[in-house]
């Protein structure tokens, strides 16, 4: 630990490492971490593409109707020239061509007394036999009916001038077709926009999982800020029902797990270890944005030093949103306001508060105060710490998040160390380097951050977050 000051003032600011593998077990987390966060959002997306693959087949939709017949070649049985003397794959080859000539068309039209020809022809022809069936397409049924029968008529005429004379035999054929054969349920329809509604979500969520860079392990804290992990802190959670039971989250609570209390015996550990070789007894606690457990830890931290026989003081410095209070059930708004104390108004020992119980003192903020920073001087906020420091072995600061407001910054230049509180799987990286670079700014060492609320197969948990 010789260069953390170095080490953690100058972490990572680019983001993802160029070496990075991509994890396809968080990704697929990840994504199913969107799924049900926009679970709802998702469900319109396929409901309205659904919606509109529906209006645009009932604005476009013109219905289809075929006919068709299959019949063989023959001669004419009067003429000297009949079927045999005709080529089998020179018919095969130049029936299309007649199929689609203009001759065949004006011819038909003639004879159905129609204005335009807007029917489809097409002919196909079965291997090793010669028989053959064509197809007329179009949007009417009893004209595509007529236009099948008028073609079989004028088609040999036409090939007499090809082939000789010639005739065809119907074999079979579909009659006037009575429904159109491009319809298409509305069920299937809705179903196909739904799918595609489902495609257009699946790109979105994997988009969202892709971007979505949060912390979760110690070497995400590493890899993304270039800091070291001080501990995670496991989830504890009560059930909410039950009020009868002490659900404050701290270690002198027998309801909350050996290893919430393990953790914080780490961290007091190596804080103290800091403290020892570079003479450091401020803390500042913060977080980037509200509800990470900033004040939940600085309590814990407190009470996790003043167990190693270390006197600690916990100073709620939220000025804008006390909760440190709040963390071990007490009421901070009857509390004497430490602002009055910080300008010299009352005596330092008016606000201090001692707990046997944790053998800890906490000064309470008190009185909500909106703009603290222009009710305190710095010169009178650095005098009143250095007061403090004389009277304790560490003074630990609960402020404000960092990412949002300027006040930790300020309080950041007036301490020896700072402890960066990172609610786990919630705040983006962007957001969490946000906060550190402002906290940066003051050239105080960053200690390391610590992930709260861990979840995980490596960490035993009670189930409850806690987010003060």
């Amino acid at each position: 630990m010789s260069n953390i000051d170095e080490r953690n003032t100058d972490y990572n600011t680019s983001g993802r490492l160029e070496d990075d593998k991509i994890d396809i077990i968080a990704i697929l987390l990840d994504m199913w971490k969107g799924v049900r966060k926009f679970w709802l959002l998702l469900l319109i997306i396929a409901i309205v593409c659904a919606g509109i693959f529906f209006a645009y087949n009932k604005l476009t939709y013109t219905p289809l109707y075929r006919a068709y017949a299959t019949f063989s070649v023959g001669g004419d049985a009067d003429s000297d020239s009949g079927y045999a003397s005709i080529d089998a794959e020179e018919l095969k080859e130049t029936l299309p061509y007649i199929l689609q000539s203009q001759v065949l068309q004006d011819m038909i039209m003639d004879d159905l007394q129609l204005d335009w020809f807007n029917f489809d022809l097409s002919l196909s022809s079965q291997e090793n036999v010669a028989l053959y069936t064509l197809t007329v397409s179009g949007d009417n049924a009893q004209d595509v009916y007529n236009v099948l029968n008028t073609a079989m008529n004028d088609i040999p005429v036409i090939g007499r001038y090809v082939f000789g004379s010639i005739s065809f035999e119907t074999l079979d054929e579909s009659g006037m077709p009575s429904s159109p054969y491009n319809y298409t349920p509305i069920r299937e329809i809705l179903l196909k926009g739904f799918a595609a509604g489902l495609v257009i979500d699946l790109v979105l969520v994997l988009i969202y999982a892709f971007t979505y860079e949060t912390i979760r392990r110690e070497d995400d804290l590493k890899k993304h800020l270039n800091v070291r992990c001080l501990a995670s802190i496991p989830a504890v959670r009560f059930k909410r029902r039950n009020r009868e039971i002490d659900q404050n989250i701290h270690i002198y609570n027998s309801l909350v797990p050996y290893q919430f209390s393990e953790a914080f015996r780490t961290i007091a550990g190596r804080i103290e270890r800091e403290s020892q070789k570079y003479g450091r007894k401020s803390i500042l606690v913060t977080s980037s944005i509200p509800g990470e457990g900033k004040s939940t830890i600085a309590i814990n931290l407190g009470m996790a030093l003043a167990k190693r026989n270390k006197k600690v003081v916990v100073i709620d410095c939220d000025f804008r949103n006390p909760s440190t209070a709040s963390v071990v059930g007490l009421d901070e708004m009857s509390m004497p306001n430490v602002l009055d104390a910080i300008n010299g108004n009352v005596p330092f020992s008016d606000v201090v508060q001692h707990y046997d119980e944790w053998k800890l003192d906490i000064i309470f903020t008190g009185t909500v105060i909106h703009n603290p920073m222009a009710e305190i001087s710095n010169d009178k906020l650095k005098e009143f710490l250095e007061k403090v420091e004389k009277e304790y072995d560490f003074v630990i600061l609960d402020t404000p998040p960092a990412a949002m407001l300027a006040d930790a910054s300020n309080f950041a230049q007036m301490v020896d160390g700072i402890v960066y509180v990172v609610r786990y799987d919630s705040v983006r990286v962007r957001q969490i380097r946000e906060g550190m670079n402002a906290i940066a700014m003051s050239r105080k060492p960053i200690y390391g951050c610590v992930i709260n609320g861990a979840e995980g197969s490596d960490i035993a948990y009670h189930k409850y977050y806690y987010g003060k």
